[in-house]
C-alpha cells in the first residue's frame, strides 16, 4: 500500500508553521500587538522596549538556523526526539502555571477575598486535564 505524498506547492497551516520565517514573524506580530495594547492602556512608554525585546527574539530565531535548540523552538526540526522534548517542556510549563494559579487562588482566599479569577482558571485547568485524560484513555 502506498501513501500519497503531499504536494510541496500546496500551502497549509502545517507547512507554513514549519517555515523558517514563521516563528520570527509571529514574534514580531506579538510585539506589535503588545505595543498597541500598551499604548491604548495608557502605558505607551513601556511599548517600545517590549516591542524591541520581541524583535530581538525574532532575530535570534531567524539567525540561529544552525542551532538544534533554535530550530526546535522554531518548529522546523521535526523528529521523534524533538517531539518528545517539546511534549515534556509543554507539560512542565502547564504544571507550573496551574500550580501558580492554584497558589494565587489560595492566597486570595487567605486574604479574605474571593480568589477570583484564579478559581475559574484553576477549575478550567483541572477540567481540561480530566477531559484530556478521559479522551486519551479512550481514543489515544
Amino acid at each position: 500500500m502506498t501513501t500519497k505524498q503531499p504536494d510541496p506547492r500546496r500551502w497549509s497551516l502545517r507547512t507554513i508553521r514549519r517555515r523558517r520565517w514563521f516563528q520570527p514573524l509571529l514574534a514580531i506580530l506579538a510585539g506589535a500587538l503588545l505595543l498597541i495594547v500598551l499604548a491604548v492602556g495608557g502605558h505607551a512608554a513601556e511599548g517600545p522596549p517590549a516591542f524591541a525585546i520581541l524583535v530581538a527574539f525574532a532575530i535570534f530565531l531567524y539567525a540561529g538556523s544552525r542551532s538544534d535548540t533554535v530550530r526546535a523552538l522554531r518548529g522546523d526540526r521535526r523528529d521523534e526526539r524533538f517531539e518528545l522534548i517539546q511534549l515534556r517542556a509543554s507539560t512542565l510549563a502547564a504544571r507550573v502555571v496551574l500550580l501558580a494559579v492554584v497558589a494565587l487562588f489560595l492566597a486570595g482566599l487567605a486574604r479574605g477575598r474571593s480568589g477570583e479569577p484564579y478559581g475559574w482558571l484553576s477549575a478550567l485547568g483541572g477540567a481540561t486535564f480530566l477531559a484530556s485524560l478521559l479522551w486519551q484513555r479512550r481514543h489515544g
